[in-house]
């Protein structure tokens, strides 16, 4: 089962001595993770490119206490990741009898975190594990040739993620 994890609760794992158990795994686009900045210590996964990966996840849970999942918002693309890893793990019955990790979906997503941060953590503290977003005008203008309207949930989507 995954469990959702508050920013603040992000960071004091982050803050503690076991960080280095925590794998955190960023699952949105090239573009969102350039433009609005990401936790300093995550490791970028989108979405498209998470089957590939699912084996090497799974192993990393017998390594770490909590994988944290989060995209944009942590709605769609982070739960859906968090279950996609947690379905892997329960499959494999080596590396689910071994495993004691939690899945976790960040609750609100970057955006939350990056408000948490900004809100609640002075600036050197906030530098230790958030990375601000650089955009220009030219990476809007590319990023607006590459959105479509999903015929499914009629949401604004990148195309090919």
């Amino acid at each position: 089962m995954t469990e959702y994890l508050s920013p603040s609760d992000l960071q004091v794992l982050l803050s503690s001595s076991g960080k280095d158990k925590v794998f955190i795994i960023d699952a949105r686009s090239d573009y969102e993770r350039k433009s609005f900045g990401y936790i300093k210590v995550s490791i970028h996964i989108p979405t498209y490119k998470l089957s590939s990966q699912l084996d090497w996840i799974s192993n990393v849970s017998l390594h770490c206490s909590h994988i944290v999942v989060h995209c944009q918002y942590s709605q769609c693309r982070g739960p859906s990741t968090a279950r996609r890893i947690l379905n892997t793990i329960l499959s494999n019955p080596s590396i689910a009898l071994q495993s004691k990790c939690k899945i976790c979906i960040l609750t609100g997503g970057a955006e939350a975190f990056s408000s948490y941060c900004h809100r609640a953590l002075s600036p050197e503290d906030r530098d230790k594990v958030w990375i601000e977003g650089e955009t220009s005008e030219e990476d809007d203008l590319s990023m607006a040739r590459k959105m479509a309207v999903c015929p499914f949930s009629g949401k604004i989507e990148e195309i090919g993620s």
